[in-house]
């Protein structure tokens, strides 16, 4: 009876609950979403990977220079997945189109290569801005750390322990 169950209906079940007149349907189990309702969410069918992560950084102790830098990189990847901000291939397939030798016959020569190059490194660089692909951020983050924090390390570090 069991086997006869599994054969029907694809589920491993008790003979004595199994519904042999019910199929089994793997296209319950999933439903298509873009890349946006994966990252973003969809209504109330799925809260989104972002919000997940936002909830979950909730409920830990985190310091408020790491919530801000994650908090900056969330931004970043919900931005890119609605759409708002530019992929990299967009990014250069508009550069190219727009760009003066482009002759609209698929051929990127030398001199589109060339200011594409140019412009990538000096964007790497942070010689120009590219709000397109990456949003201006605000940060509290410090590079440097406070005196008093320097000199517990410091201190950590040398003796192996504090005086405090």
């Amino acid at each position: 009876m069991a086997a006869d169950c599994i054969k029907r209906c694809g589920a491993k079940c008790d003979a004595k609950k199994c519904d042999n007149d019910k199929k089994y349907n793997v296209e319950d189990e999933y439903t298509m979403m873009t890349v946006d309702e994966i990252i973003n969410g969809k209504g109330n069918e799925f809260p989104g990977l972002v919000p997940l992560i936002d909830k979950y950084l909730d409920n830990v102790e985190c310091d408020v220079d790491t919530r801000c830098t994650i908090s900056q990189y969330l931004k970043l990847i919900k931005m890119r997945a609605s759409g708002e901000l530019m992929t990299m291939a967009r990014w250069i397939r508009e550069f190219v189109a727009n760009h003066p030798s482009y002759k609209q016959n698929s051929v990127v020569n030398d001199d589109i290569t060339y200011d594409l190059i140019c412009k990538c490194d000096n964007i790497s660089r942070g010689l120009e801005d590219c709000d397109e692909l990456i949003p201006l951020y605000n940060t509290r983050s410090q590079d440097d750390l406070p005196p008093a924090l320097t000199k517990y390390y410091n201190a950590l570090s040398t003796n192996g322990k504090t005086n405090g």
